[in-house]
């Protein structure tokens, strides 16, 4: 796989900015992040029956897609910051896998901040090299910038474990010609940090 050094550039100066953020500098002496969560989701995508450009058979496209992120609300209950990145593996018609990825700061709005449960909307903005162009297949392609909408809920499972649901969609904003959203479904668990 070719190394992309903006790509691992891009993603370090995004770590730094949050984890020099006033909501973990403002943590006490005995490291209580009680502010900050981290979740990982995975989404599995698979679409029957394509025909393959090169010979006409039929084929199953197949993409496994795993989200981690960091994030903390110290602009309140309401407010979610962080950062996050999406490590996208998939097979397509040549029966090749490919590796791709997103980095990026999202926000989160959480519209019920007194109940247990959150039900957010959220806006991202990314870097990263899955291009969804053209009537094939996604592929790599370095350089892009994404825009992510979408929203989720997380449901409370015992002390500081939740459960992630939630339906985003990525727009590249380059110029790329042929270009489409890539869509997702996610599931997956939140870990809030000084829980005691």
């Amino acid at each position: 796989m070719k190394k992309d050094p903006q790509f691992a550039l891009y993603a370090l100066v995004l770590t730094t900015m949050l984890l020099s953020s006033p909501s973990l500098q403002a943590q006490p002496a005995n490291g209580n992040f009680r502010n900050a969560t981290i979740g990982a989701s995975a989404t599995f995508i698979w679409e029957p029956e394509l025909a393959n450009p090169n010979t006409g058979e039929s084929y199953t496209f197949r993409e496994w897609s795993y989200n981690f992120n960091f994030g903390t609300d110290y602009w309140g209950k309401r407010m979610r910051t962080g950062i996050q990145g999406l490590l996208i593996r998939n097979r397509s018609f040549d029966n090749q896998r490919a590796n791709s990825g997103m980095v990026g700061l999202f926000q989160q709005y959480n519209f019920v901040p007194r109940w247990r449960q959150r039900l957010y909307l959220e806006t991202s903005l990314n870097y990263g090299n899955y291009c969804t162009c053209g009537a094939e297949d996604p592929y790599r392609q370095a350089g892009l910038y994404y825009w992510g909408l979408g929203g989720g809920l997380n449901v409370p499972l015992k002390k500081a474990w939740s459960l992630d649901l939630g339906f985003f969609n990525y727009e590249i904003l380059n110029r790329t010609e042929g270009k489409y959203n890539y869509t997702q479904y996610v599931i997956g668990v939140d870990y809030r940090l000084g829980t005691p």
